[in-house]
């Protein structure tokens, strides 16, 4: 089984805030899988300012609106894994690229809505099965 996991899962510390989201469990789960981390926000830099979704598009917490450049990003990364060999994507909650349910509302006052991050939206675009991970 091939599985898509947010690398700060797997210990990469490639969050907004320089710091992971290890999950053991869940490593222990996928153990022997084949395992493609990935973070569409790296090329942003680390640490950089956090994100939200606002009205569909990728703001930061300055205003600049980072929608264009995060597709790009997206859309390499969608062709550098071979989507059709992807059984599943474990994603990080509430990320405004990897959230898959829940994200911030924009407004980075910790107010959540309903929603996707922009990499999981185009994962379940793809129809790719995709779990969320607190």
């Amino acid at each position: 089984m091939k599985i898509l996991i947010s690398a700060c899962l797997c210990k990469e510390r490639c969050r907004y805030d320089g710091r992971d989201c290890f999950r053991k469990e869940v490593m222990d789960l996928i153990a022997g899988h084949e395992i493609v981390p990935v973070c569409p926000e790296a090329f942003l830099g680390i640490p950089r300012l956090p994100c939200e979704i606002l009205d569909g598009r990728l703001i930061d917490s300055s205003g600049k609106d980072l929608t264009e450049v995060m597709q790009k990003s997206i859309a390499n990364i969608l062709d550098c894994i071979d989507i059709q060999t992807v059984d599943l994507a474990i994603l990080k909650a509430r990320s405004p690229t990897c959230g898959y349910g829940w994200i911030y509302d924009g407004s980075f006052k910790n107010r959540l809505i309903y929603g996707y991050g922009l990499f999981a939206k185009a994962l379940a675009d793809q129809g790719i099965r995709i779990l969320e991970v607190d």
